[in-house]
Protein backbone atom coordinates (compact mmCIF):
# COMPACT_ATOMS: atom_id res chain seq x y z
CA UNK A 1 0.00 0.00 0.00
CA UNK A 2 1.32 3.16 -0.55
CA UNK A 3 0.14 6.86 -0.27
CA UNK A 4 0.57 10.46 -0.78
CA UNK A 5 -0.73 13.00 1.89
CA UNK A 6 -3.86 11.36 3.41
CA UNK A 7 -4.69 9.04 0.61
CA UNK A 8 -4.06 5.73 0.70
CA UNK A 9 -3.62 3.57 -2.31
CA UNK A 10 -4.18 0.05 -2.57
CA UNK A 11 -1.76 -0.73 -5.42
CA UNK A 12 -0.08 -4.16 -5.82
CA UNK A 13 -3.40 -5.17 -3.69
CA UNK A 14 -4.50 -7.08 -6.20
CA UNK A 15 -2.20 -9.85 -6.14
CA UNK A 16 -5.15 -11.35 -4.07
CA UNK A 17 -7.53 -11.66 -6.34
CA UNK A 18 -9.80 -13.56 -4.20
CA UNK A 19 -9.49 -10.90 -0.95
CA UNK A 20 -12.81 -10.27 0.13
CA UNK A 21 -12.27 -8.56 3.45
CA UNK A 22 -9.97 -5.38 4.83
CA UNK A 23 -10.14 -3.72 7.69
CA UNK A 24 -7.71 -0.28 8.17
CA UNK A 25 -6.65 1.12 11.15
CA UNK A 26 -5.64 4.83 10.05
CA UNK A 27 -4.99 6.10 13.21
CA UNK A 28 -6.43 9.76 11.86
CA UNK A 29 -4.08 9.35 8.83
CA UNK A 30 -6.84 8.22 5.96
CA UNK A 31 -8.96 10.28 4.48
CA UNK A 32 -9.44 8.95 1.00
CA UNK A 33 -9.70 5.28 -0.20
CA UNK A 34 -8.62 5.79 -3.99
CA UNK A 35 -10.59 3.37 -6.25
CA UNK A 36 -9.45 0.47 -7.30
CA UNK A 37 -10.89 -2.97 -8.80
CA UNK A 38 -10.03 -4.50 -5.27
CA UNK A 39 -12.24 -1.92 -3.39
CA UNK A 40 -15.24 -3.43 -6.12
CA UNK A 41 -15.21 -6.56 -4.89
CA UNK A 42 -14.27 -6.59 -1.27
CA UNK A 43 -17.50 -8.07 0.78
CA UNK A 44 -16.62 -6.34 4.13
CA UNK A 45 -14.51 -3.71 5.21
CA UNK A 46 -13.66 -2.42 8.64
CA UNK A 47 -12.51 1.43 9.39
CA UNK A 48 -11.11 2.12 12.15
CA UNK A 49 -9.26 5.79 14.19
CA UNK A 50 -9.86 7.33 10.45
CA UNK A 51 -10.66 11.57 10.25
CA UNK A 52 -12.16 13.23 8.24
CA UNK A 53 -12.88 9.85 5.79
CA UNK A 54 -15.14 10.49 2.81
CA UNK A 55 -17.48 7.76 2.13
CA UNK A 56 -17.41 9.23 -1.92
CA UNK A 57 -14.53 6.83 -2.43
CA UNK A 58 -16.06 3.20 -1.35
CA UNK A 59 -19.05 4.44 -4.42
CA UNK A 60 -17.46 1.96 -6.96
CA UNK A 61 -17.97 -0.94 -4.11
CA UNK A 62 -20.67 -2.63 -5.72
CA UNK A 63 -20.02 -5.62 -4.28
CA UNK A 64 -19.41 -4.59 -0.46
CA UNK A 65 -22.53 -5.85 2.17
CA UNK A 66 -20.60 -5.07 5.47
CA UNK A 67 -19.44 -2.08 6.56
CA UNK A 68 -18.11 -1.08 10.11
CA UNK A 69 -16.71 2.22 10.78
CA UNK A 70 -15.49 2.07 14.84
CA UNK A 71 -14.05 5.63 15.88
CA UNK A 72 -14.04 7.33 12.64
CA UNK A 73 -15.35 10.89 11.95
CA UNK A 74 -17.61 11.20 8.59
CA UNK A 75 -18.31 14.87 8.79
CA UNK A 76 -19.71 14.55 4.74
CA UNK A 77 -22.03 11.70 6.42
CA UNK A 78 -23.02 8.74 5.16
CA UNK A 79 -25.13 9.31 2.22
CA UNK A 80 -22.74 8.38 -0.08
CA UNK A 81 -23.16 4.70 1.31
CA UNK A 82 -26.89 5.27 -0.26
CA UNK A 83 -25.07 3.80 -3.93
CA UNK A 84 -23.80 0.66 -2.23
CA UNK A 85 -26.78 -1.44 -3.57
CA UNK A 86 -25.49 -4.91 -1.94
CA UNK A 87 -24.42 -3.52 1.97
CA UNK A 88 -26.43 -5.23 4.30
CA UNK A 89 -24.85 -4.50 7.29
CA UNK A 90 -23.61 -1.27 8.97
CA UNK A 91 -21.83 -0.96 12.00
CA UNK A 92 -21.11 2.88 13.32
CA UNK A 93 -19.05 2.52 16.64
CA UNK A 94 -18.44 5.75 18.89
CA UNK A 95 -18.43 7.77 15.92
CA UNK A 96 -16.69 11.31 16.68
CA UNK A 97 -18.87 14.38 15.97
CA UNK A 98 -18.99 18.02 16.56
CA UNK A 99 -22.30 18.25 18.35
CA UNK A 100 -21.55 22.47 18.70
CA UNK A 101 -21.95 22.72 14.82
CA UNK A 102 -25.40 20.40 14.96
CA UNK A 103 -22.75 17.53 13.56
CA UNK A 104 -25.25 14.01 13.64
CA UNK A 105 -25.11 11.04 11.35
CA UNK A 106 -28.28 11.01 8.90
CA UNK A 107 -28.87 7.40 8.62
CA UNK A 108 -32.48 8.80 6.16
CA UNK A 109 -30.62 8.24 2.89
CA UNK A 110 -29.89 4.95 3.71
CA UNK A 111 -33.46 3.77 4.66
CA UNK A 112 -34.19 2.37 0.90
CA UNK A 113 -31.26 0.08 1.06
CA UNK A 114 -32.99 -2.96 0.96
CA UNK A 115 -32.45 -5.14 3.87
CA UNK A 116 -30.00 -2.76 5.50
CA UNK A 117 -29.54 -3.55 9.45
CA UNK A 118 -27.69 -0.64 11.19
CA UNK A 119 -26.11 -1.15 14.71
CA UNK A 120 -25.31 1.68 16.53
CA UNK A 121 -22.44 0.59 19.51
CA UNK A 122 -21.60 3.56 21.91
CA UNK A 123 -22.53 7.09 22.00
CA UNK A 124 -22.97 7.47 17.80
CA UNK A 125 -25.78 10.01 17.66
CA UNK A 126 -28.14 9.97 14.86
CA UNK A 127 -31.35 10.53 12.97
CA UNK A 128 -33.50 9.56 10.85
CA UNK A 129 -33.38 5.82 12.85
CA UNK A 130 -37.57 6.13 12.53
CA UNK A 131 -37.35 5.12 9.25
CA UNK A 132 -36.03 1.85 9.30
CA UNK A 133 -38.30 -1.24 11.12
CA UNK A 134 -37.05 -1.57 14.92
CA UNK A 135 -35.73 -4.75 13.81
CA UNK A 136 -33.24 -3.54 11.62
CA UNK A 137 -31.77 -0.96 14.37
CA UNK A 138 -29.69 -2.48 16.58
CA UNK A 139 -28.35 -0.35 19.79
CA UNK A 140 -25.37 -1.72 22.02
CA UNK A 141 -24.75 0.21 24.71
CA UNK A 142 -21.57 -0.42 27.02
Amino acid sequence: MTGEANELSLEGIEQWPVLEGLSIDGRSQVRYLSASETIRKLRQLTLQSLDDLDLASLSGAASLDSLELYHCRVPRGLEALADLPELKTLTLYALPTDLDNDEIYDLRPLADLDGLTVTLEGATPVVGDEQFPPERINRVSW
